[in-house]
């Protein structure tokens, strides 16, 4: 594709990007894993949550401690529901 490369002024050299450390993820989206069907749908009855931003597993007494505390790191929310 040099002649788009040419029509929008793009030089064949390759732009660098620094690489620094990851950005830490707020963990803002957490989702509720069950064990068991009956259980779906009762966010007291979850056994551990999962964060949608990056994947990471979390135990469900650590999120119920997190909230008890009101630290904003943990909220319940269904999936795909919006603020």
């Amino acid at each position: 594709m040099a002649f788009l490369d040419k029509l929008f002024g793009r030089s064949k050299a390759k732009q660098t990007v620094e690489e620094g450390p990851p950005p830490e993820c707020p963990h803002a989206n957490l989702l509720p894993r069950w064990d068991s069907v009956q259980d779906m749908g009762k966010p007291e009855k979850a056994t551990s949550y999962v964060c949608e931003s990056c994947g990471e597993r979390f135990e469900a007494d650590a999120v119920r401690k997190a909230r008890e505390a009101e630290t904003g790191v943990a909220r319940w929310q269904r999936p795909g529901a919006r603020d």
